[in-house]
C-alpha cells in the first residue's frame, strides 16, 4: 500500500496480483478539500497482457464482481487498450489511427497530428457514456506514438478518453 499527502490531498493506493488468471488490480482512494468539505473518488483499475475472447471474457466477468463488491450504483466505466505493432512497417500514424476510428464507426471530434504522435477524439451515437470536449460530445479517443528505430508503434484506445498515460 502507498500513502501520499500533500496540500490537504491524500492519496492511497493497493495493488493486487492474480498470477493463476494474470491480472493486476489497483485501487486508488483520493481525497482532497473542496468548499469546506472533503471530497472523494475511488478508482479501480484492473490490467491483463494478451488478448484472447476467453481471457476477454473471464477477465470481465472478474471485473463487473469486484465493482458490484466497490459501488452499489452504476458508476461510469472508462476502458482502456493498448497495443503495439512492430517497426517493420512503414506507416503513416495519422492514417492507421482514421482507420482505428473507421473500425468503431465514430465521428471525429477533434485531433493532435504530430510526426511521431496522432490523437484522435470522436463520438460514437450507440454508447452511453460520453463527455463534452469544445461543445462537442466524445466518447472514443485513439492514440498512436512512434517510439523511434526499433521501438515499434503503441497504440492505446479508451473509452470515453485514455485514461492512462500514452
Amino acid at each position: 500500500m502507498i500513502l501520499e499527502k500533500s496540500d490537504g490531498h491524500v492519496k492511497v493506493t493497493g495493488t493486487r496480483l492474480d498470477s493463476e488468471v494474470g491480472t493486476k488490480e489497483t485501487l486508488t482512494l483520493v481525497s482532497y478539500p473542496e468548499a469546506n468539505r472533503i471530497s472523494s473518488y475511488l478508482i479501480y483499475n484492473m490490467e491483463i497482457k494478451g488478448f484472447s475472447q476467453e481471457e476477454w471474457r473471464t477477465t470481465y466477468e472478474q471485473f463487473k464482481a469486484q465493482k458490484s463488491q466497490l459501488v452499489t450504483q452504476d458508476a461510469p466505466v472508462f476502458s482502456c487498450i493498448v497495443g503495439e505493432k512492430n517497426d517493420t512497417m512503414d506507416i503513416v500514424l495519422y492514417n492507421e489511427a482514421d482507420k482505428l476510428l473507421g473500425a468503431f464507426s465514430a465521428s471525429k471530434v477533434e485531433e493532435i497530428n504530430e510526426e511521431t504522435f496522432v490523437s484522435l477524439s470522436a463520438y460514437h451515437e450507440e454508447w452511453e457514456e460520453d463527455l463534452v470536449t469544445n461543445n462537442q460530445r466524445m466518447n472514443i479517443q485513439i492514440a498512436l506514438r512512434n517510439t523511434g528505430i526499433g521501438g515499434g508503434i503503441t497504440a492505446t484506445i479508451g473509452t470515453p478518453i485514455i485514461t492512462t498515460e500514452y
